[in-house]
């Protein structure tokens, strides 16, 4: 990858940080003035920082999916245990 596709790799990726505004600003100022050194270094850390932040937004999905599911089942075990004792009920009232 040449300095230019660094550079705007840095930029598609920043976009995404969780850097403050601030420092994004500053470094998107500069970009042209930093060499392959520090390039190379802020293209690690932010395709690591993405890559964390992809795997945590896709276990907290899975997290909510896994949730509903058990609160649905939850549902549905309760309104069995309800239907079964209206039932019952029903059954002891009628003889």
């Amino acid at each position: 990858m040449n300095k230019k596709e660094k550079q705007n790799r840095i930029k598609e990726l920043i976009g995404n940080s969780l850097i403050p505004k601030e420092v994004k600003q500053i470094v998107l100022k500069n970009l042209v003035k930093y060499d392959e050194k520090i390039l190379d270094g802020m293209l690690e850390s932010l395709a690591r920082e993405s890559v964390a932040m992809n795997k945590l937004a896709s276990d907290l999905m899975r997290f909510d999916v896994e949730s509903q599911k058990r609160w649905d089942d939850l549902e549905i075990e309760q309104l069995k245990v309800a239907d079964d004792f209206v039932e019952q009920a029903f059954k002891d009232l009628t003889g």
